[in-house]
């Protein structure tokens, strides 16, 4: 059964649709969580949070909006701060493309810079990273290392583990 032109585009509409759901979904549960996360090791001020839980609130509306370009500029400014949560948001739209061209390397750096700071989202992301050689050189040894501090701090999917360990035939 062949597919019309306006069955595909509607189809193609729907995709663009719900992965934008997914990316604010991922944003919004990554503004609450990850907060309490970073906010558990460095206590901010009741401004500093109020200003950054806003900050990721628009960028998360910008996604929402389809305006990658301001969620970027809103989520820049948060990661440059040396925001944690920022930094792996900001790691996520570079790794799928949103708002810029899909960049593994620097999806990779902001990534890094937020799993140096315990974020375990970024851990596992660096971990897949290195498990598939997505932005760095492929390697099994960090692409473990990294799944396991994401592991060590809540972070609980087991497939780089898996992925990174020797098949058994």
């Amino acid at each position: 059964m062949e597919n019309t032109d306006a069955e595909l585009e509607s189809l193609r509409a729907a995709l663009r649709w719900w992965k934008g759901v997914a990316v604010v979904s991922v944003l919004l549960l990554l503004s609450g969580i990850v907060g309490v996360i970073n906010m558990s090791r460095v206590t901010p001020t009741p401004a500093q949070a109020v200003e950054a839980m806003g900050a990721t609130e628009r960028a998360a509306e910008a996604v929402r909006a389809g305006d990658y370009m301001a969620a970027l500029a809103l989520l820049s400014e948060e990661a440059e701060r040396g925001r944690a949560a920022a930094q792996y948001m900001l790691g996520q739209l570079y790794a799928d493309g949103h708002g810029v061209n899909q960049d593994y390397r620097a999806a990779y750096q902001w990534f890094k810079r937020a799993a140096e700071q315990d974020e375990p989202d970024a851990q596992y992301a660096l971990a897949s990273m290195y498990a598939y050689g997505q932005g760095v050189a492929r390697d099994d040894a960090k692409a473990a290392m990294w799944s396991i501090r994401a592991r060590e701090r809540g972070y609980g999917a087991p497939a780089v583990d898996q992925q990174a360990e020797p098949e058994n035939e």
